[in-house]
């Protein structure tokens, strides 16, 4: 599974739907600890990421004691997905100090596997739930979109931000998909553009609505995005008549220079009256 299937699972997967909108952070990595498969939005922003899309595309070195870290209990977490209480460096812990997460190994359907890494106590800075909840929703390729438990809308991914024409589920008719969303867990309904499977997130006061968006076949190809449009091949201009050098344009008789080197007034206050200017005064120059 790619990394951007795995930002969609939290959606879907009730062991990262639990932390998906958590005030703590908290980071799927890889087996080996390379690479971060899933985070939620406080996850991402430790690692200095805009969202946990981006932070997927970040590469672990081996000197890194994140990597070391993940790749040790990788090697000692219980193969039944049983959680574990750590004390790691880094993490979002002040420099020197630790912070304590709770560890698991899970296991996905598809054969693949990771390193449930969730932060215990409070580190960085605290993210508002509405803030999470955008976040959490953006960089994902595919429609999705983010609404509070009230039903109010409050971040889409670019995907679905063309297909939304509603800013609450009330107003497009989906008071009871919510209602049944927050306690059920997860509702599947039509709605007028295609399919939506509305999925509750987070937990306790941090819980959230996130809705992924299949639209019929007909709207995604109207929602394509437009080509940009071929280059136009330049228009080749005419070419300009050739000027003869100065020195070699002639000068009127009425403008041949006085004996005095005076200019006269009526070849100032114009552009062709300063040409005039240059040409009497290389005359003159000339005579002297």
């Amino acid at each position: 599974m790619n990394n951007a299937e795995f930002q969609v699972r939290d959606v879907g997967d009730p062991r990262l739907a639990l932390h998906a909108t958590s005030a703590l952070p908290a980071w799927l990595w890889s087996i080996d600890g390379t690479r971060v498969l899933w985070a939620n939005p406080v996850g991402a922003g430790i690692f200095g990421a805009a969202n946990g899309a981006a932070l997927t595309k970040k590469m672990f070195g081996p000197a890194d004691a994140h990597r070391r870290q993940v790749a040790r209990l990788a090697r000692t977490l219980p193969l039944n997905g049983a959680a574990r209480l750590e004390r790691l460096r880094g993490f979002g812990a002040p420099l020197g100090m630790l912070v304590t997460c709770g560890c698991a190994r899970l296991d996905f359907a598809d054969g693949s596997h990771g390193i449930l890494v969730a932060a215990a106590e409070t580190v960085g800075r605290t993210m508002p739930l509405i803030e999470r909840l955008q976040t959490l929703v953006e960089g994902i390729d595919t429609p999705i979109a983010a609404f509070t438990r009230d039903g109010m809308f409050v971040g889409a991914s670019d995907a679905a931000r063309s297909l939304l024409g509603f800013r609450n589920l009330s107003e497009a008719g989906l008071d009871d998909a919510r209602s049944d969303a927050l306690k059920q867990g997860r509702v599947e309904t039509p709605i007028c553009i295609g399919h939506m499977v509305l999925q509750r997130v987070g937990t306790g006061a941090d819980v959230g609505l996130v809705a992924s968006i299949t639209p019929d076949a007909g709207v995604a190809a109207h929602i394509r995005p437009i080509a940009p449009a071929p280059p136009q091949a330049a228009v080749a201009e005419p070419p300009l008549p050739p000027v003869a050098p100065m020195a070699d344009q002639p000068i009127p008789d009425y403008e041949q220079p006085a004996a005095s080197g005076e200019v006269p007034a009526e070849l100032l206050g114009s552009t062709e009256g300063l040409v005039r200017v240059l040409h009497y005064l290389d005359a003159y120059r000339g005579r002297i």
